[in-house]
Order: C-alpha cells, then structure tokens, then sequence
C-alpha cells in the first residue's frame, strides 16, 4: 500500500446542471492532491456539459445509458485505484473527507 493512495472519485449525472459545480467544487477543496475525478453524464440537456468543459482537471463522459446500473457498472469497469469514491450529482463532500477516508484506509486496508 502506498503512503497516500490514489483516490478515484466518480459522479454520476443526468441534468445536473444546477448542482454540478459545487459538487464539483468540493471535490476541489479536499486539499488531498492524488485523485482523480471522473463525471459520468447520461447525455444532459441542461447545460451540465458545459459546466464540466470549465473544469480542466476533470474527465468526464456523456451520452445515454441504461439508468443507474448501467453507470455503476461503467464506474467499476474504469476504477483502477485502491479507493473509490461515489458521489451524486447534487451531493457534495465535506471539506477534509478524502483525508479521513485515507487516514482510516491507512489503518485499516
């Protein structure tokens, strides 16, 4: 295991567009810089899209799917590091949460 573990954060969305960027945003304040942070749009007409594209750091992709199994099993398909992380759309972290999580991992692989 490694001292500080790549955390692999996954939001999946369908018209978000409201409450987009302040999840996306407290995925930003974390202060845990080894993450990565991937958007899986179900092919929002709202203006999601073009939230996301102001986000330089962030992978996203959108098209349609087959509802939210269909998106889990994609976020599963492209995890490849040693924690993952969920988050609605319209959710968002509390500032210091990767930091707990990796703290507890560390202590309890």
């Amino acid at each position: 295991m490694r001292c500080n573990p790549k955390v692999f954060i996954v939001i999946p969305s369908l018209n978000q567009g409201e409450f987009i960027k302040g999840t996306t945003l407290s995925v930003l304040i974390q202060g845990y810089a080894n993450f990565e942070h991937i958007v899986i749009d179900g092919g929002s007409t709202d203006g999601t899209i073009n939230i996301l594209k102001k986000y330089l750091y962030l992978i996203w992709i959108s098209g349609s799917d087959k509802g939210r199994a269909n998106v889990s099993n994609k976020r599963f398909r492209m995890a490849t590091r040693e924690l993952i992380e969920w988050l609605n759309a319209d959710d968002y972290f509390l500032e210091g949460a990767f930091n707990k999580v990796v703290e507890f991992y560390k202590w309890d692989p």
